[in-house]
């Protein structure tokens, strides 16, 4: 079966999109004085977009245990819009990758109920017997 959307494209949107969100929280730092409300909002916005980056590259033992949402497409769509929310403050920049962030999140969100579009290897979670769409189940036993 041929997917769409490749693992390595998922892995450059990933990298893209946690850039974006980076370099947009970052730039929201220096809000510290004129509007404290948007500072805070960028502290929060830079470690939940570098955690994008860094799974591409390491996935941390216990992070499905405490932020399972890094795990399957729809957590991803709605960590991105809520990312976009999050940078909209401030210039065009800001703006555009707001917008950027906020379609991703959508495009995500949808990958998740299309079949033809494979999760990446690290979405399955080492250890678990049951996954989304696993047809290995055996359901023969009666339970009474």
């Amino acid at each position: 079966m041929s997917t769409i959307v490749t693992k390595k494209g998922i892995k450059i949107a990933n990298l893209a999109i946690g850039a974006i969100g980076s370099l947009a929280a970052l730039s929201q730092l220096t809000y510290v004085v004129s509007d404290f409300n948007v500072f805070m909002l960028s502290l929060f916005a830079i470690p939940l977009s570098a955690m994008i980056i860094m799974m591409e590259f390491k996935v941390p033992t216990q992070l499905y245990n405490f932020a399972s949402f890094y795990f399957s497409f729809l957590g991803r769509g709605i960590l991105q819009i809520l990312l976009g929310i999050m940078v909209c403050h401030g210039g065009a920049l800001k703006l555009m990758s707001a917008f950027l962030l906020i379609i991703s999140g959508i495009a995500y969100c949808l990958f998740q109920f299309l079949p033809m579009i494979e999760e990446p290897d690290f979405f399955k979670v080492a250890g678990s017997s049951l996954t989304v769409g696993d047809d290995e189940f055996d359901d023969d036993d009666e339970v009474i």
